[in-house]
């Protein structure tokens, strides 16, 4: 009887970690899709979208009134986003949750900031945990 219960416990331990590592394969792609939908939004100043598709742990940290208006001093002194290359990322699986971190570096129309993305994956797609811009333009213009 305990040989039985330690296969099926050895079995589910299997298909966890192989649920994950698939996860882990496709983590980075989601996160860099939802990057992409971020700057459309963004650049359409439907600050409302990006925030309805944020974790519930953002929602929790921040609310929509002060976010919008960090988005909406970003979008008025560097303007729109002409493009994004990749700095930095990382992919971690932490208690069974699957975090990915973005680094990019972008160029607004009016300026450079370096944007840090943090995603969690739940479900198959990449929902916004943390944002942060660092741009010199940003503050001096």
């Amino acid at each position: 009887m305990n040989q039985k219960i330690n296969g099926v416990l050895i079995a589910a331990l299997i298909m966890a970690f192989l649920n994950g590592c698939s996860e882990l394969t496709t983590a980075k792609p989601a996160a860099e899709s939802a990057v992409n939908s971020f700057h459309e939004m963004y650049n359409s100043v439907d600050f409302e979208s990006i925030y309805a598709d944020t974790h519930n742990d953002f929602r929790a940290a921040t609310n929509f009134e002060s976010f919008s208006e960090l988005l909406h001093a970003v979008y008025s002194k560097l303007g729109k986003v002409i493009s994004t290359e990749g700095q930095n990322w990382k992919v971690g699986n932490y208690n069974l949750k699957t975090s990915v971190f973005l680094q990019k570096k972008t160029q607004f129309e009016n300026g450079v900031g370096v944007e840090t993305f943090n995603y969690r994956i739940e479900n198959e797609k990449a929902l916004l945990i943390g944002y942060n811009i660092n741009s010199r333009d940003l503050i001096v213009q």
